[in-house]
């Protein structure tokens, strides 16, 4: 909720002081920590953590893939990029749903939100 309020910054010491309780957390905990990198933009530790996601849980959620592909977006890494791009379209066109386009992830997200 603190990454979607704007308050990246409190999501990760949240997250990471939730992680030093219970170091048996699971994969969602680094999502939520690796979007709130993403949101202070330190992209290349978003990065890192959401491989260790996608390591933990492959080709289970193109979420992780959007903010990967984001991310790597922002650092300039093209190529990284369009293999991110090439999963996420698999992803969707395996659980049915159109190719990603900056209009459906927008449709889906605010479509959540509200």
């Amino acid at each position: 909720m603190l990454n979607l309020l704007g308050r990246a910054p409190d999501a990760e010491i949240s997250v990471r002081v939730a992680m030093d309780h219970d170091p048996y957390y699971v994969p969602e905990t680094l999502r939520v920590l690796g979007l709130s990198l993403f949101h202070q933009g330190r992209y290349a530790e978003a990065v890192d953590l959401l491989k260790r996601v996608i390591e933990l849980q492959p080709r289970t959620n193109v979420d992780d893939y959007n903010t990967l592909l984001s991310a790597y977006g922002h650092m300039g890494r093209d190529a990284d990029a369009v293999a991110a791009r090439t999963v996420i379209d698999q992803l969707s066109e395996d659980g049915g749903a159109p190719p990603m386009t900056v209009q459906f992830v927008g449709f889906w997200w605010y479509g959540v939100l509200y």
